[in-house]
């Protein structure tokens, strides 16, 4: 069968799940991809043209959207480094305040989004990259993908929908979007990739599922203990579930999603399905959450990015290495 006019003989997606500070790990495996583009392709080849969508959730939507402004992965890690401790602040204060309110302000995440649009005030229409980023409009208790690839999304200014698809329950404010409270696209869509199979087939209805290639970079794949005594049943009640640890059960559920996803999309019979992601827990064997913006913290995430490499078989390294070199169909 021939492939229709305007139409590609296949896609590519990169899917990047969301964390908090725990996207530190995702910038790092991203500068890694793009030392292996550059070798090939040249040094201006930008990592984001090998891919016809880019899509992130939560800190994987500031990621996506930084790639799809001309960011460098190299500039967004730097990025992280630079802005995490000041969007993720340490102290006993900020404990006791997220019984009451969001544990955290909006304005430091904003400056670095600002910084990761490079100071531009791009709506989702001007963005030539096609991207798509989760979140939930509260207000209705419905999902919904901001993509340029929607024309009713034309007019959304790109850092309002970052915002929105970052502002995780307790952690930060929902955003307002005509009236309408938005929040984490995690609660549904931690790990975007299934969203995004759909999206870029409703993009080009001629590709089938064995047509699509993905790329799918985790936020470091370790899970939160519970903090219940072995054997128990529990008979947990609301302020136990928030609390032990703070805001678990959101953990649990961002933690939850991703798993399943990541489970069921190797079984949709795709072209390629390669997922980059480490184990990490940090000295005392917990897992590092998505607040901890330490410095040790980061140098951790920074670091384990080598290993999700090294687990690869030598079969997938080579078809990442071709996934990489290709370049984005703009028909």
């Amino acid at each position: 069968m021939s492939t229709p006019k305007g139409q590609p003989r296949s896609g590519s997606i990169l899917a990047l799940t969301g964390g908090g500070i725990l996207a530190r790990f995702t910038t790092e495996i991203l500068a890694e991809l793009q030392k292996k583009r550059s070798a090939a392709s040249g040094p201006d080849a930008s990592l984001r043209e090998a891919f016809d969508l880019v899509a992130g959730t939560s800190a994987g939507a500031l990621v996506a959207a930084g790639l799809a402004a001309g960011r460098t992965p190299r500039e967004l890690c730097a990025l992280f480094d630079a802005h995490g401790p000041k969007i993720f602040p340490a102290s006993r204060w900020r404990n006791l305040r997220h019984f009451v309110t969001a544990k955290y302000a909006r304005r430091p995440l904003e400056a670095a989004i600002e910084q990761a649009l490079d100071g531009q005030d791009l709506r989702l229409g001007e963005i030539d990259q096609p991207i798509a980023l989760p979140a939930l409009n509260e207000s209705t208790g419905r999902p919904v993908i901001f993509s340029n690839l929607e024309p009713r999304h034309a007019d959304l200014p790109l850092r309002v929908a970052i915002l929105a698809s970052a502002a995780a329950p307790t952690y930060f404010p929902a955003v307002l979007i005509n009236g309408e409270r938005h929040v984490d696209g995690g609660v549904f869509a931690n790990a975007p990739d299934i969203a995004a199979i759909s999206l870029l087939r409703r993009r080009w209805p001629n590709l089938q599922l064995r047509d699509i290639h993905v790329v799918s970079i985790g936020s470091t794949n370790a899970h939160p203990a519970s903090r219940s005594r072995p054997g128990r049943t529990g008979t947990w009640g609301i302020l136990q579930w928030m609390t032990r640890p703070t805001a678990h059960l959101l953990t649990l559920t961002l933690r939850a999603q991703a798993d399943f996803t990541i489970e069921l999309a190797p079984q949709l019979d795709l072209a390629d399905f390669i997922r980059l992601d480490a184990e990490l827990i940090d000295a005392a064997g917990r897992a590092y959450v998505i607040d901890d913006a330490s410095e040790q913290a980061r140098a951790a995430l920074a670091g384990a990015a080598g290993s999700a490499f090294d687990v690869l078989s030598a079969d997938a390294k080579t078809r990442l290495a071709t996934l990489v070199r290709r370049d984005r169909f703009r028909g």
